[in-house]
């Protein structure tokens, strides 16, 4: 992102006046692996956190670990669906 980094775009996504944007699962993904990047991702307020390098099966798991938590059932089989369509090697 050119003018800001992933903790403050979640900062402000989860200061939104709508609470249904506010809430939106944000995983993190970056090349910074050490324990304080993944707490310092949550405590901004990010769902998750995925550190490079990266392959399909750890995004498609972190993916659906969020969809379970964060959206409803309906949704979940339409988006677990897509996802597993989009990931297959």
């Amino acid at each position: 992102m050119p003018n800001t980094d992933g903790y403050s775009a979640t900062q402000m996504i989860r200061h939104f006046k709508n609470k249904q944007k506010a809430s939106i699962p944000i995983l993190a993904m970056t090349a910074n692996a050490f324990d304080e990047d993944k707490k310092m991702a949550l405590q901004v307020g990010m769902n998750g956190h995925i550190s490079k390098p990266i392959d399909a099966k750890s995004v498609k798991k972190a993916i659906m670990s969020m969809l379970l938590k964060y959206v409803s059932y309906d949704t979940f089989f339409y988006t677990k669906f897509m996802v597993c369509c989009i990931m297959k090697p």
